[in-house]
């Protein structure tokens, strides 16, 4: 009985979270649409762009069982894909701020136990880029929130544990625009990310993302 309370207990705030992370990302998406409209009324300068990308992601995590404690271990997915979208505003002659929607594949294999796996599965969110132009060449401080989405599964017996989360991203993108349409963005970001393996004896510290793609801007 004890168990099953806090199973739903679980489950209640695994939805309360999603629910609010769902409410977040409608709020800053409405706000982005109506900024967008209003600033094509007013005839101010600015781009709407959307990208695909190749994507690598590294996981730091600490192994924690009986025999071995605090050991970091790294994983990581060499390549995997992403898209993204946004909206470039000039503010000066050298100022720009993007507001930048993406969704990256992760699939990292954090640790496994046997038919027992630990995955970081895919993460979406969004971006404020501040930035810096010189000439063709773009410079982005990154912040953001995602959504994570990270499970535990027995290969064996189909059982799942099913999480998401969210993470405040931060880190930089280099943007060099070789045409009047095109650009090539080169984007690392970072986020400090605990989660605990219900399968396995490893716990999710951090994990990064290097991601190098082509972006396609519309007037």
């Amino acid at each position: 009985m004890l168990n099953y309370l806090v199973r739903q207990t679980y489950l209640t705030c695994d939805l309360i979270m999603e629910f609010k992370i769902q409410n977040l990302f409608s709020f800053i998406f409405l706000f982005a649409c109506t900024y967008t409209i209003h600033s094509q009324e007013l005839e101010s300068n600015n781009t709407f762009h959307i990208g695909l990308c190749g994507v690598s992601t590294f996981t730091t995590s600490e192994i924690n069982d009986g025999n071995v404690n605090g050991i970091d271990t790294i994983s990581y997915n060499p390549l995997d894909i992403g898209i993204y979208c946004g909206n470039e505003f000039i503010l000066g002659e050298q100022l720009i701020l993007d507001l930048e929607f993406f969704y990256l594949n992760n699939k990292v294999e954090i640790s496994r136990s046997g038919s027992q796996r630990f995955e970081l599965h895919q993460n979406i969110g969004c971006l404020v880029k501040p930035g810096l132009v010189f000439s063709d060449h773009r410079f982005f401080l990154d912040i953001g929130i995602t959504a994570v989405y990270i499970f535990d599964k027995d290969e064996e017996f189909g059982n799942q544990v099913d999480r998401f989360d969210q993470a405040v991203f931060f880190g930089s993108t280099y943007d060099y625009r070789f045409n009047k349409n095109m650009s090539i963005q080169i984007c690392y970001l970072h986020a400090k990310f605990n989660s605990i393996s219900h399968y396995t004896p490893n716990e999710l510290k951090q994990f990064s993302v290097l991601s190098i793609g082509i972006n396609y801007h519309f007037k």
